[in-house]
Formats: C-alpha cells, structure tokens, sequence
C-alpha cells in the first residue's frame, strides 16, 4: 500500500494556499494543527509518518544553552562567533554555528523583514530553508528544487 504524502491532508488556507506541511516537521500534539487537519488526518500522520528523532548530543545543547533569553541580534552573533568547531569532526556543531550567523545576517540586513512584508512565502522559505538544505553536506545528499 502506498502512503499518502502529508502534504495531500492538508486543507486550503482563507488565500486558497496549502499549508506547507510536507516542508516541515510537525508536533502534532500542538492544538494549531487542528485547524490545518480533520482528527482523522492527524491520527493518520501520527501512524504512518511520525519518525523518533535522534537524541541531540550535549555538546550541540551546551551551545545552543549560550543564546538563551537571549534577543539582539549583535549579542546573539558575538556568542555564535565566539565559538568554533571543526567543520568534519564536529559538522553537526559547525553546521549549527554557521546557520545561526546565516539566519542572523538575515536578520541583520533586514532580509527576513522585507521578505515578511513585501515578500512572498516562498522568499522567506528561501531564507531560512537554506540552513536545512545545508545540514546534509557530510552525508553528500543533494537537495534539489
């Protein structure tokens, strides 16, 4: 039996658009779904798409521990700058640190701002994407569009 893509369950927005929930990774349990899927659609994805996720590593928490409470964006850079992780022994680290300061940029320049007010999704998609798209660089997957 074939699964049915995610994406299929999803229902048109007030503007006509689906929700982009193939592109993501859904808590299912947060009640905002419910206005996205019928019980049926969210029991479905529960059964058939639900993956248990590796456990995060100490040192990736320990890092991450840095930018709590944290909001301006100069401080958050500092404290991403600061810190330094050998791009193959420790590429999950590396690949953290360098999609905080891309985000950041992004942040920095207003790009993100723009994209939300005069943009469309697929430009603040483009933005923030990029970082996922590069968490696959050691395992030499290519993410295509």
């Amino acid at each position: 039996m074939r699964a049915t893509p995610v994406y299929s369950l999803s229902t048109p927005s007030s503007n006509g658009n689906v929700n982009a929930a193939h592109s993501f990774i859904l808590n299912i349990s947060n009640p905002c779904w419910s206005k996205v899927f019928k019980p049926s659609q969210l029991t479905k994805i529960h059964n058939d798409y639900v993956k248990e996720l590796p456990p995060v590593q100490q040192e990736m928490k320990t890092f991450h521990k840095n930018f709590k409470n944290m909001t301006d964006v100069e401080q958050l850079w500092n404290i991403a700058e600061e810190h330094r992780f050998h791009p193959i022994a420790k590429f999950d680290l590396d690949w953290s640190r360098r999609s905080i300061l891309d985000i950041l940029s992004s942040y920095r320049w207003g790009s993100v701002q723009r994209a939300a007010v005069s943009g469309g999704e697929r430009d603040l998609i483009m933005l923030i994407w990029r970082a996922v798209d590069m968490c696959f660089q050691n395992l030499k997957v290519d993410s295509l569009r």
